[in-house]
């Protein structure tokens, strides 16, 4: 066994799996952590197995799977400052972390000496990681998202009885990395003294490619659980709901924790699950992220549209500079805005063009996305327009294909798409309930339209193809 192999050893098994009762982290939990933690499904236990045997040697110029792998460390607390982790890049002949792979996998904890020592917050029970069940997104800073982030720390600062934050949204506009900026913006500023998180996210898009994640369904049990597993108060696991309920509810009263839930639309009875959490949040607060409005007049409820404009070609630019994607650099302003017209300014669709760009012509990929021939609109659409009536998959066809701008109740009830005003009342709330129809007020009247993205799903075969295979 190599030297590089012994150290990565010794650390993973210093290291305790918060998702398995605080359990020493396995091979093959290690490699499952990794690889979620790059986007990818290539690593296994056997993977491990091999870097820690000195039977494969990853590359010097793979710095993201070397960041990761310390990360995931970090997280479990084998890990716990910098020089542990140069001292296994150097066994293995690697560079030391930089500043900002330093600040990536510790935080913004680096005292003044340059050691990134991982502090214990004052009144928590343990150390303040990033949870490894929240996807730790990039985020670009964008004038209107940095907005949006500024208005909301400003909002928590003030009104501290609002203990809910939403962040809603048509899916792939960056709802999370939105959320997770707001949650390291707010603990910087040290408006909490922890983040805890959980993840209700069933599917990743991978470089074009839906990856089914397992157990991903989130109760209100579960939640108890999570929060009780990242603080390390094992005893509550002992506890019936009820209890749980109390004991957590107890702790998040006592101390200024920051909950994150990410893609809770996937939860078990979300609004629920909402109602009954904000009862026991106390001096705690939580931040959520979903395509489905789950919110009350208690929420502070932020909705993500589609960026604009110049926000899209800076957020393209960005990920061209970081991938190498040479098409997107050389081309035109002209370019640029038509990919920023028929993505809609979905940050997900951006990303994806940028990725494809690297190996199909811009022109072909445009071509894809107007004919829905990408993974990209299962993604987003599939699970909402599975849980649509009949009466609102119509009007959601029916402004797709006709409607040019904004439509009123009036004209669509004109064109008869609904059987009597309730059912197409319950049609329109049930389309904004699941960030599928844009509100607008003009002229007196509330005007309805849809975005660019799920004009192009509605007119495509999708719709019909879901039907006949039988998939709702």
């Amino acid at each position: 066994m190599n030297n590089f192999g012994n150290k990565l050893r010794s650390l993973r098994q210093n290291s305790n799996d918060p998702d398995l009762d605080g359990r020493r982290l396995s091979q093959e939990r290690y490699g499952e952590l990794v690889g979620r933690e790059i986007g990818t499904t290539a690593y296994s236990g056997a993977a491990v197995s091999d870097w820690e045997t000195g039977k494969s040697k990853i590359h010097a110029n793979d710095r993201a799977l070397l960041v990761s792998l310390i990360k995931i460390l970090v997280r479990c607390g084998g890990c716990k400052v910098v020089e542990e982790a140069n001292e296994l890049l150097n066994a293995g002949n690697y560079r030391d972390l930089d500043a900002g792979e330093a600040s990536t996998v510790f935080g913004n904890t680096t005292s003044p000496a340059g050691r990134a020592e991982l502090k214990q917050p004052e009144n928590s029970p343990f150390m303040s990681l990033w949870p490894l069940g929240i996807p730790d997104e990039p985020y670009h800073q964008l004038p209107g998202r940095e907005k949006l982030i500024e208005e909301t720390l400003s909002f928590v600062k003030e009104k501290r009885d609002h203990r809910l934050i939403s962040v809603e949204g048509l899916g792939g506009h960056g709802k999370t990395a939105l959320a997770a900026e707001f949650a390291r913006r707010a603990i910087d500023l040290g408006l909490f003294s922890q983040l805890i998180g959980e993840t209700a996210k069933q599917e990743f898009l991978v470089n074009n490619e839906i990856v089914q994640l397992e157990n991903a369904t989130l109760g209100y049990e579960n939640l108890l659980d999570t929060i009780a597993r990242q603080l390390q108060l094992w005893e509550i696991f002992a506890l019936d709901r009820n209890g749980k309920e109390t004991a957590i509810s107890r702790v998040l009263h006592s101390n200024q924790y920051l909950v994150f839930i990410d893609n809770l639309e996937t939860a078990e009875n979300a609004k629920a699950l909402v109602a009954r959490f904000a009862n026991i949040l106390g001096s705690s607060c939580a931040i959520l992220t979903s395509r489905l409005k789950v919110g009350s007049a208690s929420t502070r409820s932020m909705t993500l549209d589609g960026l604009v404009l110049t926000d899209s070609i800076y957020f393209l630019n960005a990920e061209a500079k970081k991938i190498g994607a040479q098409q997107i650099l050389v081309a035109k302003d002209g370019l640029l805005s038509d990919i920023h017209e028929i993505t809609g300014g979905s940050p997900l669709a951006l990303k994806l063009v940028a990725a494809q760009s690297k190996y199909l012509e811009l022109d072909l990929i445009l071509a894809q996305l107007r004919k829905a021939g990408s993974r990209l609109f299962p993604f987003i659409f599939l699970q909402s327009w599975g849980q649509l009536s009949e009466t609102a998959q119509m009007i959601l066809v029916y402004i797709g294909k006709t409607v040019f701008d904004t439509v009123s109740a009036d004209e669509l009830a004109l064109a008869e798409l609904a059987a009597n005003e309730n059912d197409m009342v319950d049609a329109i709330s049930q389309l904004d309930a699941y960030s599928l129809l844009n509100t607008s007020y003009s002229n007196g009247q509330i005007r309805y339209s849809i975005h660019q993205l799920t004009r192009q799903f509605v007119v495509s075969d999708l719709p019909k193809i879901w039907s006949e295979q039988g998939l709702f």
